[in-house]
């Protein structure tokens, strides 16, 4: 006998949100942060007097493919969301962790909450004002993860509790 047949999924199921939450968050800064630290080291060489057109170049290019992170943490979001409307499908839970989910849908939203302001008390930092504007779409997700939790919590209530039982409707 597997988990998912225990019925016992509902609360286990939700902290599916927290990750999709979590994940954008550490993602996000981690992308910008490490965008910040490359420009930082292309301009330390820039400033030695070891640079040549051909390193100028290979530098450009290596920040042009890290702004492709900017549209990829979309399609992470876009992943992960499906990824959660797969595995609440799957879930079989009763009924009443619906409401357990709504209650617990409270704790989600606060906790996602507090991790959209650390994102925006991160970013308001001096040493990200320069690159904070190469990352728009990851700036507009992150600083608001409350609507990400939220948007999870709708999506994998409908995906779970939407589902018909497996004999009902059967005729004979």
């Amino acid at each position: 006998m597997s988990l998912l047949d225990k019925g016992e999924e509902g609360v286990v199921w939700g902290h599916n949100f927290l990750v999709i939450v979590m994940a954008l968050f550490v993602l996000g800064f981690f992308v910008i942060l490490g965008y910040l630290m490359l420009s930082e080291v292309i301009t330390g060489f820039a400033t030695s007097g070891h640079y040549s057109a051909t390193a100028a170049e290979q530098a450009a290019g290596y920040l042009s493919a890290q702004r492709i992170f900017d549209y990829g943490i979309i399609l992470i979001f876009a992943g992960m969301l499906l990824a959660l409307i797969v595995t609440s499908y799957r879930v079989l839970a009763a009924p009443i962790f619906f409401v357990v989910t709504l209650v617990m849908g409270l704790f989600f939203g606060f906790v996602s909450y507090a991790f959209s302001y650390m994102f925006q008390e991160i970013m308001s930092n001096a040493a990200f004002a320069a690159v904070v504007g190469t990352f728009p779409l990851t700036i507009m997700l992150c600083t608001n993860l409350h609507w990400v939790g939220l948007s999870g919590l709708v999506v994998g209530s409908i995906a779970l509790y939407a589902k018909r039982p497996k004999n009902e409707g059967v005729v004979g």
